[in-house]
């Protein structure tokens, strides 16, 4: 065994020394994970949803889907939800 060999061998840093070519994970980078890049669908009618909350301000998801159904407009109540998240804040 060379010095070299000898040296690295005790290293304790040598042996938790991760490789570049090993990808780090999401915690490790603490990045979020990449979106779609898609617009939500009811950003386009934004105006028509908050005519309807201001009309009724204790609708349900359920009943503000079935107004937007009503109006033409197919959403799921998780859209709906994320959508009124956005206006919150």
């Amino acid at each position: 065994m060379r010095a070299d060999d000898a040296s690295a061998a005790t290293c304790s840093s040598c042996q938790t020394r991760r490789s570049s070519a090993i990808p780090k994970s999401p915690r490790e980078t603490n990045r979020k994970k990449p979106t779609s890049g898609r617009r939500a669908k009811l950003a386009d009618h934004a105006e028509r949803v908050e005519a309807l909350l201001a009309a009724t301000p204790d609708l349900t998801i359920a009943e503000l889907r079935t107004r937007l159904a009503a109006a033409g407009l197919a959403v799921s109540p998780a859209a709906i939800s994320r959508f009124l998240e956005g206006l919150r804040g």
